[in-house]
């Protein structure tokens, strides 16, 4: 089917992004003798990408640390390319008034990935409580799984917190944001390296080639944020997050230390090195 599509488009260019999705399609490409442009979203790379990493004209990595995985002469460190839209945040002031909250009370964002992490959200409900309490507000992505038992929590209901299924207006909540929890996907990460915000990362156990706490264990290294495993969540989300609250001056070396990681140029640079191959 890929190389019926291949012959069908004549791309001039193919691009892939690994996982096992793209191995057809670079396989045809491959056959078909058409330009192949790998992009490596992760610091430790996955099979596919790998493997066509020797069919490759071009190979742009996100983490320097992927490089020792493919031939050096045509590996260039570039960044992921993120949406134009975090580039260009509304203000804190702007944000918090879209979103109802309180400029004055620290704001935490947690992101539990596309489809919600259940062991983020068992650690928040045990939690709200306390955040409640120390005046806190959270904004809260809880995944369609969970939605339903979020709704029945008296809590969650509390005019500090702010839950969704799914935040359909992500640069809003990452400018309101003075802390922010995610799983460690490669994009998200590549975003909050943009915007520059204290961060607690708990790496999603199950990562194919363990990506997520390869790519956490790098912020980490740089003082640029947080790790949590995912089997101490319940024990220490909610304490981790008021700790950093209530330090300012790690606060500022974080914020620091992550924009230092940041590739706001990711997206023009990838686009060059494709345009010089067709």
């Amino acid at each position: 089917m890929a190389n019926k599509i291949i012959k069908k488009f004549s791309p001039d260019i193919v691009i892939g992004t690994g996982g096992f999705v793209s191995f057809p399609t670079l396989y045809a490409a491959k056959k078909n003798k058409i330009p192949i442009l790998i992009q490596e979203q992760n610091s430790f790379p996955g099979l596919t990408n790998r493997i066509f990493s020797r069919d490759a004209n071009k190979i742009c990595i996100a983490y320097k640390q992927a490089k020792k995985h493919f031939p050096k002469e045509k590996t260039i460190l570039t960044g992921n390319p993120v949406r134009s839209e975090i580039l260009q945040l509304p203000s804190k002031e702007e944000a918090c008034i879209h979103l109802g909250l309180k400029i004055t009370k620290p704001i935490i964002l947690s992101i539990g990935g596309s489809q919600g992490s259940n062991s983020m959200n068992n650690a928040w409900i045990k939690g709200l409580k306390k955040l409640i309490e120390l005046d806190m507000q959270l904004i809260w992505q809880v995944g369609k799984f969970d939605i339903h038992k979020i709704k029945k929590n008296k809590m969650s209901h509390h005019s500090n917190i702010i839950f969704m299924e799914f935040i359909e207006n992500i640069p809003t909540c990452y400018a309101a944001a003075d802390i922010i929890v995610s799983r460690a996907g490669a994009l998200t990460i590549s975003e909050v390296c943009l915007i520059g915000k204290p961060y607690i990362l708990i790496p999603f156990p199950w990562s194919s080639n363990d990506h997520q706490n390869q790519n956490a264990k790098i912020l980490e290294e740089k003082e640029a944020a947080l790790i949590i495993k995912n089997e101490e969540i319940e024990q220490k989300l909610v304490s981790s997050v008021i700790q950093l609250v209530n330090d300012s001056s790690m606060k500022k070396k974080m914020s620091r230390n992550i924009l230092e990681l940041g590739k706001p140029k990711a997206t023009n640079d990838i686009v060059n090195e494709i345009l010089q191959i067709i």
